[in-house]
């Protein structure tokens, strides 16, 4: 067990899940009046019509289906006068997979911190617009084995987007979230709807609900502290006793920790003499082949597997190059080559094997990855 494994702790998944939980022991009539929505409101755009479909809280099937016309003078205000549980509804537009783009992007694992910035930068290469013509959202769901974060991209055009939610506020419509993906629309992840478009929430009543859920979350919290505290007494007096016992215990774990220790270190010292290529050598290698106007933007090794990627004039030309060199094996693009827009040059990706027999070994490079 690593345990200097770096943990992502999200308070804000943490604290729904949390305050989800405490709901189970709250009575149905007390959780209407601190709960301020009654369902989902899904709103779904087919050709000229809007077709509305309202989902009771924790249910999948639709409670009620309804249309209107894009261009129909009926008012939303109306329909819910004749629904009235439609008023604490929470409005989601979901956009159809004709104007909406779901893609999974990996970034390095650096630019945790800066996600929002980096995608915005760079996503001319992972979709057809730049930040300027769409809106897009992002959720981190896992890590690859190459130091990177694998992430879940949703985006729309923002003309597309911009024109439906004219039409919808023309109905009195006001989404309070926009997705693309109708199976999601009850989970918190992603949200396309841009800020200047967001509703304003009543201040009284969030203030009333907040402070309302306050004192329950008190009151939950002083019925179980109350029972641990009484309980604290026994448990010190038990744990005296075992204090004892423990501290002999403590230097056998200590003992055989040293001993887990040193067998590592040994074993690390005789991995140093296995059949590893040097690093350095091959990034020598590949500065001796590739000429100063190639460039290399990713390099990663693998088990005795190189792949690299960058840009050159000629990057057709850079096949025969490295076969030539006794140190490289198995030479050929992984994908077709492409222009970039950049630099005007050849962007290429190429895998090559390792010739390890005659080479020098360092055991220690498990794995290498190397990014511009």
């Amino acid at each position: 067990m690593n345990l200097q494994t770096t943990i992502n702790f999200d308070l804000k998944r943490f604290w729904v899940w949390w305050i989800d939980e405490i709901s189970f022991f709250v009575p149905k009539k007390v959780k209407s009046m601190l709960v301020d929505q009654s369902g989902i409101l899904v709103v779904l755009k087919n050709e000229n019509r809007f077709e509305l479909k309202f989902y009771k809280k924790n249910e999948h099937s639709a409670f009620l289906n309804l249309s209107i016309d894009t261009d129909a003078h009926e008012d939303f205000i109306l329909i819910k006068e004749k629904y009235p549980y439609l008023e604490k509804a929470k409005i989601v537009l979901v956009l159809s997979e004709e104007i909406s783009i779901r893609k999974i992007i990996n970034i390095p694992l650096v630019a945790y911190d800066n996600l929002q910035q980096v995608i915005g930068f760079e996503l001319n290469r992972y979709t057809p617009f730049t930040p300027e013509q769409a809106y897009y959202s992002f959720i981190p769901v896992g890590k690859t084995d190459y130091e990177q974060i694998k992430l879940v991209l949703v985006l729309t055009p923002k003309y597309i987007l911009d024109d439906i939610l004219e039409k919808l506020f023309n109905l009195n419509i006001f989404p309070d979230k926009v997705d693309c993906d109708n199976a999601n629309h009850n989970k918190q992840d992603y949200d396309l709807l841009p800020d200047k478009y967001r509703p304003i929430e009543d201040s009284y009543k969030k203030n009333i609900r907040l402070l309302t859920t306050l004192m329950m979350f008190s009151l939950f919290l002083l019925v179980m502290i109350v029972p641990v505290w009484r309980l604290d007494n026994t448990v010190d007096v038990l744990r005296k006793k075992i204090n004892l016992s423990e501290s002999n215990f403590n230097k056998t774990i200590q003992q055989q920790q040293e001993i887990q220790s040193l067998k590592k270190q040994t074993e690390a010292l005789i991995e140093i003499k296995t059949d590893k290529p040097v690093v350095v050598e091959l990034l020598k290698e590949l500065t001796h082949l590739l000429k100063d106007d190639t460039w290399l933007i990713n390099f990663q090794y693998i088990d005795n597997k190189l792949q690299i990627q960058g840009v050159s004039p000629n990057a057709s030309a850079l096949i025969g190059l490295l076969e030539a060199s006794s140190m490289f094996s198995n030479v050929m693009f992984v994908s077709p080559i492409t222009q970039d827009k950049n630099s005007g040059k050849e962007r290429f990706q190429i895998s090559l094997d390792l010739n390890t027999h005659g080479a020098n070994f360092n055991p220690a490079e498990k794995g290498l990855v190397v990014n511009e």
